[in-house]
């Protein structure tokens, strides 16, 4: 018989005394478990096994919501049984070509809204929490880190440019010199903070394409051309160089 995807633990007042914890001394309990209590003093307890999330009455829909949100990220990031592995293996062995996340998942408030991959501009870590914004600019928290970021998004849409970002490679607008070894890349629609990235991870992701010699008297100047159709010059002497595109 199949057993539950999570368990709600719901803890009565033996919790006052620990008692209620003693049933995971006696059980093994493997699957993620919610607890729902009125006291707040042995979370750190439920943490010690497995938990996944510790809740107080009175608790809200938008609270369980929560919970479970927390439990699907969770499941989608770390579970892999078996039959995953065997089908990864399969699909290396065959070549087959390996389906990445279309969709994201995100609370607004009591709603829960589903986004798609193509209408987000990038993935952004701020502290402990990860963002997605999309092309309206609107910013959501996700339960990922840009580490799993980068092996649940196709490959070839996505730039992983620094320890900060996750950019979608369509809405790269331009890309600057910023200094002698970085890079500032400007998305469309535009975003207010800096996005700098060095231009050895640009170069190693193939967004240079290939150095073309120029006629001039300057000595050291470069033309790069992207894969995406703009280009920018580079020059040593130059303390900035402005966009240049087609």
């Amino acid at each position: 018989m199949l057993g539950p995807n999570v368990i709600k633990f719901k803890l009565h007042s033996t919790l006052k005394d620990g008692v209620s914890f003693k049933i995971f001394q006696e059980i093994n309990v493997y699957k993620p478990v919610i607890f729902i209590t009125a006291y707040n003093e042995y979370a750190l307890n439920a943490f010690k096994v497995n938990s996944i999330d510790y809740l107080l009455k009175p608790v809200t829909f938008s609270d369980l919501s929560v919970s479970l949100l927390k439990f699907e990220n969770l499941r989608n990031q770390f579970t892999m049984d078996e039959a995953k592995r065997e089908r990864i293996k399969s699909l290396a062995a065959s070549g087959e070509t390996q389906s990445y996340k279309a969709r994201f998942m995100a609370k607004v408030g009591d709603h829960i809204r589903s986004i798609i991959t193509d209408q987000i501009l990038f993935f952004f870590a701020d502290g402990r929490y990860v963002y997605l914004v999309t092309i309206q600019l609107r910013k959501y928290i996700i339960d990922f880190t840009l580490e799993v970021l980068e092996n649940v998004l196709e490959p070839k849409i996505i730039f992983r440019v620094n320890r900060t970002y996750i950019i979608n490679l369509s809405y790269i607008h331009d890309v600057v010199m910023y200094s002698n070894s970085r890079l500032k890349i400007t998305t469309q629609p535009a975003w207010d903070k800096e996005i700098i990235v060095s231009r050895e991870k640009v170069s190693e992701r193939g967004l240079m394409g290939r150095a073309e010699p120029l006629e001039t008297n300057i000595d050291s100047v470069q033309k790069y051309v992207t894969p995406s159709g703009f280009w920018f010059h580079s020059i040593s002497l130059s303390t900035r160089i402005p966009s240049l595109r087609d």
